[in-house]
């Protein structure tokens, strides 16, 4: 599955996705904390999000808009579709990896000092569903421009959702967040291996 993943994404993109960008904000998030305490390290956590979402752009580009698929040769072979659909669902699970290992980098010296886990659980989990719910969208724009402005709205649509959750979070909240990623998972998947199949189709 692993293989299909690197077959159909580039060296530079998985490098830069998986290593340089989440290393990148890790370092900054964690100098700003040191400045202006655990609500950067919130903000950080959009930021971050937004990256996914943008460098989605550059891996995936707009593979769902009609004639626009890019990703014609796997045509050519038996297994075409099963590679789109094997990428698909590492892609999917790789995003909330990436977040949760940032969150939980970041927000490891805010829980030493007594700070609740649930918190730092329920923001990695927010900015998850809406990076993975952002993908049934975003990759049927085909222009930068408009990914960006995008990105911004889904920034604020986050750190709205992520005070509240600051300020009221709990573990019900968590459980909930939990169990949406896992549907949100689903669903994008589901969404995704439909748009590969149709694609064969010619209309």
């Amino acid at each position: 599955m692993f293989q299909k993943y690197r077959t159909l994404t580039n060296r530079n993109y998985r490098i830069i996705t998986n290593l340089v960008i989440p290393l990148g904000i890790m370092i900054i998030t964690l100098v700003l904390w040191k400045y202006f305490g655990y609500l950067t390290a919130l903000f950080m956590v959009g930021v971050f999000m937004t990256a996914e979402v943008a460098e989605d752009y550059f891996g995936f580009g707009s593979i769902c808009k009609k004639n626009q698929l890019g990703m014609d040769f796997l045509k050519n072979g038996y297994h075409g579709m099963k590679y789109f659909e094997d990428a698909i669902i590492v892609d999917l699970f790789l995003r909330p990896v990436r977040i949760a290992v940032y969150a939980f980098v970041v927000g490891w010296p805010y829980i030493c000092w007594g700070g609740n886990a649930w918190i730092v659980f329920e923001q990695a989990a927010l900015a998850s569903v809406i990076s993975i719910a952002s993908v049934n969208i975003m990759r049927y724009i085909d222009m930068a421009q408009l990914v960006y402005t995008c990105t911004i709205v889904l920034v604020g649509i986050y750190m709205a959702f992520a005070v509240i959750l600051y300020l009221y979070g709990n573990i019900v909240l968590a459980v909930v967040l939990g169990i949406g990623l896992m549907a949100v998972i689903a669903m994008t998947y589901y969404h995704m291996a439909c748009v590969i199949r149709r694609s064969y189709i010619d209309k």
